[in-house]
Formats: structure tokens, C-alpha cells, sequence
């Protein structure tokens, strides 16, 4: 097995993010169904565990390799993966806290200040950039944003209203502006590269998350009911996609397929407070995600084993 500290990519904290989504959607599911079986409990212990070993090696990456971070971090994709960086502390601290634990809340604390301070370094670093052209803008601009607009999911009991307020006005403000911009580039510009064709899923990840938080702020609206549309149509558009996902070689981008179908599920399962027949389309959305995460797991780990993993695309 091959290995090259300094080819590990930032993005590699996406398969984090899956993990605990899979982890979550299936603890949403047992204590809906109130099923005796813990799977979650097995996904959070392995996302848990993955987190930890890519913190450790992207730090050694950070004090042995800076220069390839500091390249990362100003090139117009990888800048937008170092938001998962603090969404999978906020995901791992969430689930801790659901089991009781109050170093969570801590965690959960870390990453939406964490998620915060990156989103306005973001932002900055996009004004001030002379180099990116219309063509560099893709789904993963929306990582920083479903990352503020998750701090009102995961820290709802930790910081005053006027804060959840803040996260959801400004997540809300440019994920309506960066919607209009991506579909612009995508119709008018050049296709996506292969490799980012998977991160199209993100689009569904907002919209879910807003009808959460919807649903937990007012008990069931028609607000809620509002994003929870955009979200399936989203769904059932990416499925009209199919044959151009079919076609894309196994890539870490696979990744964005996890976390945006958990989030998804999550609000499913959220929305049988308003539609309750929505039940069981949640729970067969829990199972397709679980399969999905276990495929993707595999392959991911096969790949690495093999040393082919961090290899640079052609593209």
C-alpha cells in the first residue's frame, strides 16, 4: 500500500460526514420505529474512528506539509472541503450528545464557531481572488453554507435565538444567491469535470436542512412543506441524471452522495409530523443510504489498500 501524507486531500473528511449522517438517520429511524437493533451505534463508532485517524494525519499534513495545505486551501474546489472539517465535528459532537454524553455539547460548540469563522475566511478569500473564472464555481461552493445553516440543527439548545437567527439568515441569503449563479454556470458554461458530477447531490442537502429547521422552529408549516418540495424535486431530477452518474469512475467526490441522501432522509422522517404517510418513504430512504455508505466504505477502503485512492485525476 502506497501512502503520501501529503497527497491526503481535506475532502477526505467527506467520508466522515457520510458516516455520521448514516449514523444519525439510522438513530432517527430505531427511535421512530423503536427498533431494539443499534446499527447506529456501529456507524457512529466507525465514523468516530475515521475521524480521528484523518484529524491526526491532516495535522501532520499541516505541520510537515504546509505549502500543499496553504495550495489546497486557495484552490477554487478544495477551498469549500475544508467546511467539512467542522460540519463532522459538529456531526460527531451531535451524536455523542444524543447518547448523553456532554463532551458533545462542547464539540458541537468547536464547530459551529469553527463553521462560522471558516464561512467569512471563505467568503473573503473568494473576493479577494483575481483567478477563478465562472467555470470554477460548482455544488461544493455550497459545503460552507449547508454548514452554517446545519449550526441551527446540531447547537439549537446551545447558543440564544438571535444567533440560530443570524446562521439561518445568512445561510439562507447565499444559498439563493449561489443557486441562481450555479445553474447559470452549469447551463451557459462548461459541463463539470467527471469527477465533480457526484457533489450535483449537495443541491438536495439545503433544502432539507431548512425544512428541519422549519419543523423545529414552528411545529409543522407550510414553510417547511415549501423546502421539503425543492428537495424532492431535486431527488427526482438527480434520478433523471442516472446515466451520467453510471458513467463516472470511482473518485472520493462518491462521498457526496452520503451525507446530502441522509440529510434528506432526516427531513423525510421530519415531515410525518405534517405528512404522516412519508413514514415509510423514510425509512426505505434509511435503508438505501445504509447500502449506499456500505458500498461506498468498501470501495473506498479497497482503494486505499491498493494505493489508488489519492491519485490525481486526469481530468
Amino acid at each position: 500500500m502506497k501512502f503520501q501524507l501529503d497527497k491526503l486531500p481535506v475532502s477526505l473528511f467527506a467520508s466522515v460526514m457520510g458516516l455520521m449522517g448514516v449514523a444519525l438517520l439510522s438513530l432517527l429511524i430505531e427511535k421512530h420505529f423503536s427498533i431494539a437493533w443499534r446499527i447506529s451505534f456501529l456507524w457512529a463508532i466507525l465514523g468516530i474512528t475515521v475521524f480521528i485517524l484523518i484529524t491526526i494525519l491532516y495535522l501532520l499534513k499541516v505541520v510537515l506539509y504546509f505549502k500543499a495545505v496553504k495550495e489546497e486551501f486557495f484552490h477554487p474546489v478544495g477551498i469549500s472541503f475544508f467546511a467539512t472539517i467542522t460540519i463532522s465535528i459538529m456531526l460527531v459532537g451531535y451524536f455523542i450528545q444524543n447518547i448523553g454524553n456532554e463532551i458533545g455539547g462542547w464539540l458541537i460548540g468547536i464547530g459551529a464557531i469553527g463553521q462560522l469563522i471558516f464561512l467569512v475566511f471563505t467568503i473573503s478569500q473568494w473576493i479577494r481572488q483575481t483567478y477563478f473564472e465562472i467555470h470554477h464555481m460548482n455544488p461544493a461552493w455550497f459545503i460552507p453554507i449547508v454548514g452554517i445553516v446545519l449550526v441551527d440543527i446540531f447547537a439549537k439548545n446551545l447558543f440564544p435565538d438571535w444567533f440560530l437567527w443570524f446562521c439561518l439568515s445568512v445561510g439562507g441569503f447565499f444559498y439563493l444567491t449561489f443557486s441562481a449563479i450555479l445553474l447559470y454556470r452549469i447551463i451557459f458554461h462548461h459541463p463539470l469535470p467527471q469527477k465533480l458530477i457526484p457533489t450535483l447531490m449537495i443541491l438536495v442537502a439545503p433544502p432539507s436542512a431548512f425544512t428541519i429547521i422549519f419543523i423545529q422552529l414552528m411545529e409543522g408549516t407550510t414553510l417547511s412543506l415549501f423546502w421539503y418540495s425543492i428537495s424532492v424535486f431535486f431527488v427526482i431530477l438527480l434520478l433523471t441524471l442516472v446515466d451520467m452518474f453510471l458513467k463516472i469512475k470511482f473518485d472520493l467526490s462518491y462521498w457526496a452522495y452520503t451525507f446530502p441522501l441522509a440529510l434528506f432522509g432526516n427531513a423525510t422522517i421530519a415531515m410525518t409530523t405534517v405528512l404522516p404517510f412519508l413514514r415509510w418513504f423514510g425509512y426505505g430512504i434509511a435503508i438505501v443510504v445504509n447500502l449506499l455508505v456500505v458500498g461506498i466504505s468498501i470501495t473506498t477502503l479497497y482503494r486505499l489498500i491498493k494505493g489508488s485512492l489519492f491519485e490525481p485525476s486526469k481530468e
